[in-house]
């Protein structure tokens, strides 16, 4: 019986994976984060207290 041998890539394959995984959710992170900044700094619209204040008057 011949032994199993695994190649190269097929023993990086975890690595490759959770590599692949980690700056996915990087840039997702950094997209939302980016997104959240992006819409507090924008001009023209009300602070979320004034907006819960004028919902909240009916």
């Amino acid at each position: 019986m011949k032994p199993k041998t695994m190649t190269s890539m097929g023993a990086m394959h975890p690595f490759l994976f959770f590599a692949i995984v980690y700056i996915v959710a990087l840039l997702m992170a950094v997209f939302i984060c980016s997104s959240l900044f992006y819409s507090c700094q924008a001009k023209g619209t009300k602070n979320l207290s004034e907006y819960v204040g004028q919902k909240h008057k009916g």
